[in-house]
């Protein structure tokens, strides 16, 4: 596989066209590449079992996270609130507490939708950016794939392949570090994979505190990974960053180059600020780097994401 050098954002619309699956599975088709999750694959992840060992990979939902009142951000930070408080003195017999919490839907753990990205006016499969109305995402939203992010899960732990608990800024993981990270693994990769890749960024977040610095200048995937997702028919990736590829982008003109192509060509969901420290020590510890992973989102009608526990299970 010849890796991709990007160089400006005509290349690449080319690499995305490329690689796009626009009518793969049919004009009217809203899983993107979660159609390579099947009932098969999902049995066959079931044999990753073979501890019962369950690990979050969910970093806590609070107003002290990556985008709290102290760094500032558009997205709002979760904020929790009590509602009803048990009362004083208590009722006879039942009382109850109620609470209820407001946030970016993007502002914790999370799952892009496959809708959340658009250039050129158009959202995955040719549908038109219009169809993202105020009253959410017409198209290509989160609801239409809740119940669907279940499958087997492969971690490719990048930083401990470079020896150390967190990537530098700004750092680009190539394919072939992934292949790497394969191969130390002793994973074969399987069509309809879930791929977790640890930078180690969201670990030093959560040991040192959350600085704006964390998403200034993040480690992540480069856009020449775009080919190796495609080539490994991949359901979906997350990482423990701010957006999965490397940050600044790599290409002049371009926000997030492979949010372009991954998105919003191949449709493919991003699961983007996931804590995997814990899970990367077990797998470490096992010998042991493919699981099943569970990480249903929130039917939020029309989103454009959606928060998510990822629990997997080895």
């Amino acid at each position: 596989m010849n890796a991709f050098v990007p160089d400006s954002a005509d290349s690449v619309r080319a690499l995305g066209q490329r690689l796009s699956n626009w009518g793969r599975w049919g004009p009217d088709d809203e899983l993107g590449t979660l159609n390579l999750v099947t009932a098969d694959t999902v049995r066959d992840a079931a044999a990753a079992v073979r501890h019962g060992l369950r690990i979050s990979c969910c970093i806590p939902v609070d107003d002290a996270g990556p985008f709290g009142a102290r760094i500032g951000s558009t997205r709002e930070p979760p904020r929790h609130v009590m509602t009803r408080l048990a009362a004083d003195p208590p009722p006879v017999g039942f009382d109850f507490i109620d609470d209820e919490i407001s946030m970016g839907l993007q502002a914790a753990s999370h799952w892009d939708a496959i809708g959340h990205t658009t250039y050129d006016g158009k959202l995955y499969n040719g549908r038109e950016a219009s169809l993202a109305t105020k009253d959410g995402l017409m198209v290509n939203s989160i609801e239409r794939v809740a119940g669907q992010l279940t499958g087997r899960g492969v971690l490719l732990d990048v930083a401990r392949l470079k020896g150390v608990a967190c990537l530098p800024d700004s750092y680009a993981i190539s394919a072939a570090e992934l292949d790497d990270c394969a191969r130390a693994a002793k994973v074969t990769m399987q069509p309809g994979d879930f791929v977790l890749a640890r930078t180690g960024r969201v670990g030093r977040g959560l040991a040192e505190g959350w600085s704006s610095s964390w998403r200034q200048a993040c480690p992540g995937l480069s856009l020449a990974c775009a080919e190796w997702l495609k080539e490994h028919d991949v359901a979906a990736v997350a990482a423990d960053n701010i957006g999965i590829e490397t940050f600044p982008g790599e290409v002049p003109g371009c926000f997030l180059p492979l949010h372009m192509v991954a998105v919003r060509d191949m449709g493919m969901m991003f699961g983007e600020i996931w804590s995997l420290d814990p899970l990367a020590q077990a797998c470490h510890d096992l010998r042991q780097y493919s699981f099943f992973l569970v990480a249903p989102a929130l039917a939020v009608t029309g989103g454009a994401g959606s928060p998510v526990h990822p629990i997997a299970v080895l």
